[in-house]
């Protein structure tokens, strides 16, 4: 008998994400697509920090630098730092880009 199909997570407003049970289950074994490194992963995938990762998922929110700045609580430079690495590693022209690429790769949920 084949797998039953798994739909993608449904939002569910503030910040909550409902996933199928074969879903969740599916994601809590996978392999991290993230790492601690600052270049790519024997497979080719973007290693970003934590840190960039949390710039990342701001950016997929829409704010800007400085909005990223006051909500982590760190320097507008810093969060230009942070983009410009995030670029860099998901070899991105824009912040557009990047945004699209990492939910292509399923780093961030649009």
């Amino acid at each position: 008998m084949a797998d039953a199909p798994v739909s993608a997570p449904r939002p569910r407003g503030r910040g909550l994400v409902v996933f199928q049970r074969q879903l969740l289950v599916a994601l809590l074994h996978a392999e991290p697509l993230l790492g601690e490194q600052l270049n790519t992963s024997n497979d080719g995938n973007a290693q970003l920090t934590a840190r960039e990762l949390e710039v990342l998922t701001a950016m997929a929110d829409g704010a800007t630098n400085k909005a990223i700045a006051r909500r982590l609580g760190i320097s507008f430079h810093t969060v230009k730092f942070h983009v410009a690495a995030i670029l860099e590693k998901l070899d991105a022209d824009t912040r557009t880009e990047a945004v699209m690429k990492a939910a292509q790769l399923g780093i961030v949920m649009l």
